[in-house]
């Protein structure tokens, strides 16, 4: 069955029919897990289509430490990402398609409240991320985000984020709470504030002060 998610352009739509995705990742963490020390992660991917010109990318790149040998078993890291975006003046289509991305903001979605305005698509992030464990059962991640865009094109995407004036997208601090209640259930708990940038400021006017909200999930493995 066709997909129907489309690509905009101010005069064609193209379907995701056709669409080829390459990925790699890597990923080097001397010593166990529990380990104390460094790691370094990173992941690229590259988008064609057989039915149209087009060449779109997404990759990112994580260095962190671990100090598992101190209280709460800090782990810090940083990483920065980026989802290519259209440039009107090319003839190939260069917006990264998001998929079905899912998952969490420790992997492929880029913010809990960025997320639902941008996506993960003409986006470039950078991620301050710290990971605590005070037991076996609880962990703590606080998060802090920096939000651009990639092109000032953004068709495709929010329509009123159409064209951006500025590539300032805004910034992001959260924490999440997880707590492991057993080998089949995690409750988990978000609290996320979001401050516009120029760009979202500009398009939004009132609307655009800062976003905060909170999120209350379980999960049970069958």
């Amino acid at each position: 069955m066709e997909s129907t998610y489309a690509y905009y352009t101010p005069t064609q739509t193209f379907t995701r029919k056709g669409l080829q995705v390459y990925d790699a990742r890597v990923r080097w963490q001397p010593g166990a897990v529990e380990m104390p020390g460094p790691f370094l992660a990173g992941e690229g991917a590259i988008q064609r289509n057989v039915y149209f010109n087009m060449l779109a990318y997404g990759f990112y790149g994580e260095v962190g430490w671990r100090f598992t040998d101190k209280p709460w078993s800090p782990t810090i890291s940083f990483r920065y990402a980026q989802f290519s975006g259209d440039n009107l003046n090319s003839a190939t289509y260069g917006r990264w398609d998001p998929l079905y991305s899912g998952g969490t903001t420790e992997q492929w979605v880029q913010g809990i409240n960025d997320f639902k305005i941008f996506q993960d698509s003409n986006l470039i992030t950078q991620l301050l991320q710290v990971r605590l464990r005070p037991s076996a059962k609880w962990e703590i991640i606080p998060q802090a985000w920096l939000f651009e865009a990639q092109s000032l094109t953004n068709l495709g995407g929010n329509p009123a984020l159409s064209y951006l004036s500025s590539t300032q997208i805004g910034s992001e601090f959260n924490v999440s709470v997880k707590y492991f209640a057993s080998r089949r259930m995690l409750v988990q708990g978000s609290v996320a504030d979001t401050f516009a940038g120029a760009a979202v400021a500009q398009a939004l006017g009132s609307h655009a002060s800062s976003w905060l909200s909170t999120m209350l999930f379980l999960r049970y493995a069958f």
